[in-house]
């Protein structure tokens, strides 16, 4: 089996395009996590979002959901994240790895969402970041 291969983007850069992102969501995926993710990233840029259901199989328990940056090219200015948002981020990723007491809080809520660790650790940099603004 070949693994397919990339160079590393940032959310912010994606969404920046404009172009439709679609999150496919079953019970098994993240897709709620997903779509706050891009949302978040809609929200520091200052992107409007349109989220709509374009399919949906109840019997599968499964739905398509597409994203849609309505104003893209307005507010854009070609950071992804800013740079000083990222040395932020970085900063709680890091604080809370070298806090113990912090470490198991994070590790606690990412069992109780069931994603990684990691997952988590970044999702708390990132709100712990956008609250010092």
């Amino acid at each position: 089996m070949q693994r397919w291969r990339g160079a590393p983007i940032s959310l912010d850069s994606v969404v920046a395009t404009g172009k439709n992102i679609y999150i496919y969501s079953t019970t098994d995926r993240k897709a709620p996590v997903l779509l706050k993710m891009v949302q978040e990233s809609a929200s520091r840029n200052q992107f409007q979002l349109v989220v709509d259901t374009v399919f949906s199989n109840r019997d599968l328990k499964a739905d398509i959901i597409k994203i849609k940056v309505t104003n893209p090219s307005t507010k854009w200015n070609g950071k992804a994240p800013a740079s000083d948002n990222k040395k932020k981020i970085d900063k709680f990723i890091q604080a809370i790895k070298n806090t113990p007491e912090w470490l198991e809080k994070v590790n606690k809520k990412a069992i109780e969402k069931n994603i990684s660790l990691d997952s988590m650790i970044m999702l708390d940099a990132i709100y712990m970041a956008e609250q010092e603004k």
